[in-house]
């Protein structure tokens, strides 16, 4: 599905409110990401971003947050290894760390708790987006002090640097590999049903008859 067909399923209220305030959105994913987190079992998160916005939600939500400065070399990846760092300084107990993008709406607690179980044993490890290209999550020892391969074909780039895909048959956890990035990942994300915060976000949103059929609905259970 292109993004344009994608565009068709939304609402012309929807589409003209997240034009006005992207942002809402934005920070809906983040809270039922890191709500998420919290539910199966990770406390300790940390959040590196350098918008005040998703600075305050992140505090609100418990997270530990981390200004990420705007001239240092290595963009993204070089935020996640500054999270990283600071999750070592925090809690030197903690022998791994998690690496997982902020806008994961329809990651659910379960298909976390099994990734994390999946990874034991096998060194530093990840999970794919739905296109299979690109890192939804990486699982990686604290330890580390190289930065990631987060980024365009980052899937290949993690590969190569010895990097195991927990699920190389992309069979398993399409909740945790629809990164909202396109209109259609949010398509996606909300045919597999999203978290309260995005869902309020977008609660005129139709997909497929979602108000008669209960697609884009889900359980807040874990």
């Amino acid at each position: 599905m292109s993004d344009e067909q994608a565009t068709e399923l939304l609402s012309t209220t929807q589409r003209e409110r997240l034009r006005a305030d992207p942002g809402a959105l934005v920070l809906a994913m983040l809270t039922d990401t890191v709500d998420t987190l919290h539910r199966a079992g990770v406390r300790d998160v940390v959040v590196v971003t350098p918008d005040d916005r998703v600075r305050a939600r992140a505090q609100h939500l418990s997270a530990h947050v981390v200004d990420e400065p705007g001239d240092v070399a290595g963009g993204l990846n070089a935020a996640y290894a500054l999270g990283a760092a600071t999750a070592r300084t925090l809690w030197p107990a903690h022998r791994w760390v998690l690496m997982v993008q902020a806008d994961l709406p329809a990651a659910e607690p379960s298909s976390l708790r099994e990734i994390i179980d999946s990874a034991a044993g096998r060194g530093e490890s990840m999970v794919t987006d739905r296109a299979g290209t690109g890192t939804s999550l990486l699982i990686r020892p604290t330890s580390s002090g190289e930065l990631p391969h987060f980024g365009p074909d980052s899937a290949v780039a993690h590969r190569l640097a010895g990097v195991v895909e927990l699920d190389p048959a992309h069979l398993r956890w399409p909740d945790i590999r629809t990164d909202v990035d396109t209109v259609s990942d949010l398509v996606a994300a909300l045919r597999l049903g999203v978290g309260e915060h995005t869902r309020s976000v977008l609660s005129d949103l139709t997909v497929c008859d979602a108000a008669t059929s209960g697609v884009g609905d889900r359980p807040d259970a874990s």
